[in-house]
């Protein structure tokens, strides 16, 4: 617990955010289309729903904690409560950003918005809780 009150509580929620970049290219190059300057909004976009994914996690397993919940417990817990509400945003997301696709202009935030949005949802419910276990341990 040592290490978790010197690394610094706001720094969790960038764990999933600086691998935004990669994740996205796949979508373009499935899709045939360029990377622009509207993916890269997109890219924006996405990182405020993964952040904000990633701290509802942390604060849920936090929270679970105090309840008196093992470390174990309290993070696949936080991990099963919050899937729903993820899966919900990503349908959201999803279907939302789907009709900009054929858009020449916005397409390009759409793909980023959906392609990350599908390969975010997987590793936050799954990396925020194993992560914050792992360092709560050392």
């Amino acid at each position: 617990m040592l290490l978790l009150s010197l690394f610094p509580r706001r720094a969790y929620r960038h764990v999933r955010s600086p691998a935004g970049h990669h994740r996205n290219l796949p979508g373009h190059w499935l899709l045939g289309t360029d990377f622009s300057a509207t993916s890269i909004v997109g890219i924006i976009a996405l990182s405020g729903v993964v952040i904000r994914n990633s701290l509802l996690i942390i604060d849920f397993i936090e929270e679970n904690l105090k309840q008196g919940m093992s470390l174990a417990q309290a993070s696949r817990m936080a991990g099963a409560v919050r899937l729903r509400p993820m899966l919900l945003t990503t349908l959201a997301i999803v279907l939302g950003s789907a009709i900009m696709i054929p858009n020449p202009v916005f397409g390009g935030l759409a793909i980023s918005l959906i392609f990350g949005t599908l390969a975010f949802t997987a590793l936050t419910v799954f990396v925020v809780p194993i992560l914050y276990e792992r360092l709560a341990r050392l």
